[in-house]
């Protein structure tokens, strides 16, 4: 689920020098200087293209606002290909027990379908900053630094994007017009690990979508079920299937994350079968 409040995206490169940290644009101006920007960004793209726009949160240690950035070339890649679908299993943090299975999300031609059971969230690049900030266990802040991303991606002509854009839309509108948990403000009062949760809503809509092989309600055992659905129907509609991996980008804040097991006894001999022969493309 993603943040209401948006501001400019601005487009430039992150740069360092004795005033402090800040983006330059194509003429060489200084942008965000007067922003908190995440040492996170500057540990991982200091000197490269990025995208960034200001958040509605601020700082709490400084009361600077800030500053949401993601590196470019995560963009350009799809730039000009919108007839894919993936399906990212995240792998578990190892000090909150709440993800013991893991999490999954979908990316429907670009766009990123997220199902938490908080109702505003940004998945991938959210910073540690704020209420953002790891508070005890739990990792509060994007995905791409808090865990490793397997990704299992069908691509081809027949994949129809917008129809199936329009299921997960449907989705998060059911999630924001349900009043919030009465305990947990910004919280979605229906989530349940069983029956409602991020496997559940992502396997219901790829159903929907023609998906019809998608099972299981465990993040790792749907991701190998999904591995199943997506060879089947690529060998049936000439499509193609790869499997790609985001590792985790190492921070101070979050430990290296760690695989979930497989509880579905299945799930060994479809991982065999329809996921073992891929070969496995690292990406940023």
């Amino acid at each position: 689920m993603t943040n209401n409040f948006q501001s400019e995206t601005r487009e430039g490169w992150l740069k360092k020098d004795e005033t402090g940290v800040f983006v330059e644009d194509n003429n060489g101006k200084k942008l965000f200087t007067e922003e908190r920007i995440w040492r996170g960004y500057v540990d991982h793209w200091l000197n490269k293209k990025v995208l960034v726009r200001e958040l509605l949160q601020i700082d709490d240690k400084t009361g600077l606002p800030i500053v949401l950035i993601w590196h470019e070339d995560n963009i350009e890649r799809n730039k000009n290909n919108s007839n894919y679908v993936e399906v990212y299993y995240n792998e578990r943090l190892v000090k909150y027990w709440a993800s013991f299975f893991g999490h999954i999300a979908v990316n429907i031609g670009g766009k990123v379908f997220n199902f938490s059971n908080k109702k505003s969230e940004e998945y991938f690049y959210r910073p540690a900053l704020g209420e953002f900030a790891p508070k005890g266990a739990m990792v509060k802040f994007g995905r791409r630094f808090a865990r490793s991303i397997h990704i299992l991606r069908i691509e081809g002509d027949k994949i129809n994007p917008e129809f199936l854009q329009e299921i997960f839309k449907k989705k998060l509108d059911t999630i924001h017009n349900t009043p919030d948990n009465p305990s947990r403000p910004g919280y979605y009062k229906d989530f349940s690990f069983y029956s409602n949760s991020c496997v559940t809503m992502v396997r219901d809509g790829l159903r929907e979508g023609g998906f019809a092989d998608a099972s299981g309600f465990l993040s790792r055992d749907f991701f190998v079920s999904c591995a199943k659905s997506f060879r089947k129907m690529a060998k049936k509609n000439n499509l193609s299937v790869s499997l790609r991996m985001m590792p985790q980008l190492m921070i101070p804040e979050a430990p290296p994350s760690k695989m979930t097991p497989l509880l579905n006894p299945l799930s060994y001999y479809r991982k065999r079968k329809y996921l073992d022969d891929l070969p496995v493309e690292a990406i940023d």
